[in-house]
């Protein structure tokens, strides 16, 4: 995989070689299985912790796509959680967020793509962790549950903030999403701020 490969032409993000067939043992072969099975989980997390090795396995494949994942500890964790109920109450105060929500989820059927109806998830009784809600925009009464108060939270970042740096970003996301997946974990997001 080359990143933008031609500096005349910024809609090329990437060029993909295709090698030699493998046989399955790269290390990407056990990532592949996980593409269909990975989603955001947007209910609450099994009480149990992710052991250290896992950790670490996350942490190495990020950086193998040259970014880097901060954890973010309980005392930090509380500035994030703000930061991400404030930047939803800004979202929703912004003209054409709503409808712009509104066309991504729902479950049309004349698109193969957003956030069927199925996956809104649930929001916390307690407002914690802000998840965002998805039904709002339909009339679609989200469940609200009992999110644990201490959650594993981490920032992925990168060096820069260029278009290279972004490819980087997306990649060095997918890989620890599918990560994650092949080793019995599940991801949610807490985007608003993005």
């Amino acid at each position: 995989v080359r990143l933008r490969p031609d500096p005349h032409n910024a809609a090329l993000l990437a060029r993909v070689v295709l090698g030699q067939r493998g046989r399955g043992s790269h290390r990407d072969a056990e990532l592949f299985g996980a593409i269909r099975r990975r989603h955001t989980h947007r209910h609450p997390f099994a009480p149990r912790s992710v052991p250290g090795q896992v950790l670490g396995e996350l942490t190495e494949c990020v950086h193998s796509e040259h970014a880097t994942i901060v954890p973010i500890g309980r005392a930090q964790r509380r500035w994030l959680f703000d930061l991400a109920a404030f930047s939803e109450v800004m979202l929703l105060e912004s003209p054409g967020y709503q409808a712009d929500v509104a066309k991504w989820t729902a479950g049309s059927t004349s698109r193969v793509d957003g956030i069927p109806v199925s996956a809104f998830g649930s929001l916390s009784t307690t407002g914690t962790p802000p998840m965002r809600d998805f039904g709002a925009s339909h009339q679609v009464a989200q469940p609200h549950e009992r999110y644990s108060p201490d959650p594993w939270v981490a920032i992925l970042a990168t060096a820069a903030d260029d278009t290279i740096a972004w490819l980087h970003a997306g990649q060095a996301l997918e890989r620890l999403l599918l990560t994650a997946c092949v080793r019995g974990l599940a991801v949610s997001f807490l985007n608003q701020p993005l």
